[in-house]
């Protein structure tokens, strides 16, 4: 009966086990699956964002490179005059050299050109400003008593631009103007060098993601293996793979059990071995007993047939 009841104990464990292994999914795979498929999400929203938001953020950038190149000079042409040489060689301070700029004094003559610009065409659009002439469809973002800051389309070269116009010390009249196609241009570039990355990113993801994954499943494969051997009441097995993480604490445990389950088991089958002993031997007494009363009987039956025929 003892002996039944273990097999069957046995059987319903590795049914367990081969359901429990059926059922399973690969940590390996999972683990792999979830750096590569974060990765890939990170790069895709910053492929978006960069794709919606980034020529905002450059022309953000450049109106405030605007605004505070207009400070500067207002502060220098205050102090200094409109000295060309100042002007140009503060402008390369502050970050300001790719900004074109034409400068001219109450007579409408030019004081400086920078950025090799068309001195013709930069003047010519600073009077129509300024005069009303020109009535372009442009796009205000910021306008004040000193100066007006627009998005606008240069027809000539097909080329949009933000511009800058106004009055330096109530006296000198300017024009700045970056153009706007630049940072398109970067933008596209930026979006380009983007994916190029990605993808290297994302193979190299590939490789440390399987060694990360791979260093991490291999003592919690070599735990199931050993729950697995211990299931199957197989107490030889341990834990083998060292380390100072949860991982280890836990194979530890499971040494501990095993040793545990080992101890008491082996203890279960020494009682049992004395209760099948025990049982045994009453069974022996018991057929001794039965023995004892039939010869008991059989001896008694002479004399009392005896004693009854008299």
């Amino acid at each position: 009966m003892k002996h039944s009841i273990h097999l069957t104990t046995k059987k319903e464990a590795e049914k367990m086990v081969k359901k429990a292994e059926k059922k399973r999914h690969s940590i390996l795979g999972e683990l792999l699956f979830s750096f590569i498929g974060m990765t890939a999400a990170v790069l895709v929203l910053t492929w978006v964002i960069n794709n919606l938001f980034l020529e905002n953020y450059y022309t953000i950038k450049k109106q405030n490179v605007l605004i505070n190149t207009y400070k500067q000079l207002d502060q220098i042409i205050a102090t200094y005059g409109p000295d060309a040489d100042v002007i140009n060689e503060k402008m390369q301070v502050f970050g300001a050299e790719n900004i074109s700029l034409i400068l001219l004094n109450q007579d409408w003559e030019t004081i400086l050109v920078t950025n090799n610009s068309s001195e013709r065409l930069m003047a010519g659009r600073l009077y129509g400003y300024l005069t009303g002439i020109d009535q372009s469809d442009d796009t205000v973002i910021k306008k004040n008593e000193y100066y007006t800051l627009q998005k606008t389309m240069d027809m000539k070269s097909q080329m949009e631009y933000l511009e800058m116009f106004g009055v330096f010390d109530t006296i000198y009249v300017f024009l700045m103007r970056v153009p706007l196609d630049s940072i398109r241009s970067s933008v596209k570039i930026s979006n380009e060098f983007l994916a190029y990355v990605g993808i290297l990113v994302i193979i190299m993801s590939i490789l440390i993601s399987y060694w990360i994954s791979k260093k991490i499943t291999k003592p919690i494969m070599e735990l199931t293996e050993l729950s697995k051997r211990m299931a199957e009441l197989d107490f030889d097995a341990r834990y083998s793979s060292g380390g100072s993480n949860e991982i280890s604490l836990l194979g530890e445990h499971f040494n501990q059990m095993s040793e545990t389950l080992e101890m008491t088991i082996s203890e279960l089958k020494t009682a049992n071995n004395q209760l099948l002993q025990d049982i045994e031997q009453k069974n022996q007494i018991d057929e001794m007993r039965k023995e004892f009363l039939s010869n008991v009987s059989h001896e008694l039956k002479t004399p009392i047939a005896l004693i009854q025929g008299y």
